[in-house]
């Protein structure tokens, strides 16, 4: 159902957050990465396979381009425009896109895979429960 709002209890948020930290191996991982990132798929293979600029801050190159924060944080300047979408930044744990970059091997066939076993083991497809609970994620779970 395309142009509607659907409002869930805090409680639904939360035990579907909880299944996806509870998932082992890469398809959890790729999972957490999802729900953290709050990207949608082909921005995550974006950033998978962009290479990131060494020129500092204030650069306009089409690189990504990473600030890596004390707080444990990474923020990832992304500019990356598909028709009328954009992806400008993304914050993400440092561990997690430390992580994320050194996997030998990530394309769209990992993200399919993620989402059949997110619907089968929690219920929601991987850009569903990104789109309902990115901004509650860190009210639920203290990811650091």
């Amino acid at each position: 159902m395309k142009d509607k709002i659907y409002l869930v209890s805090p409680n639904f948020i939360e035990e579907k957050v909880k299944k996806i930290f509870d998932m082992p191996g890469d398809i959890g991982f790729i999972s957490k990465f999802g729900l953290l990132c709050g990207l949608r798929e082909q921005e995550i293979i974006y950033i998978k396979e962009k290479e990131i600029c060494n020129n500092g801050y204030g650069c306009d190159c089409d690189s990504l381009h990473k600030v890596d924060c004390k707080n444990g944080l990474t923020i990832i300047a992304i500019g990356w425009t598909r028709g009328n979408k954009k992806a400008l930044a993304t914050i993400i744990p440092t561990k997690y896109w430390e992580k994320f970059r050194a996997l030998q091997k990530f394309d769209y066939t990992d993200i399919v895979a993620t989402h059949k076993i997110m619907k089968r083991d929690v219920g929601i497809a991987l850009i569903r429960i990104v789109i309902s609970s990115y901004c509650s994620t860190m009210r639920f779970y203290n990811i650091f």
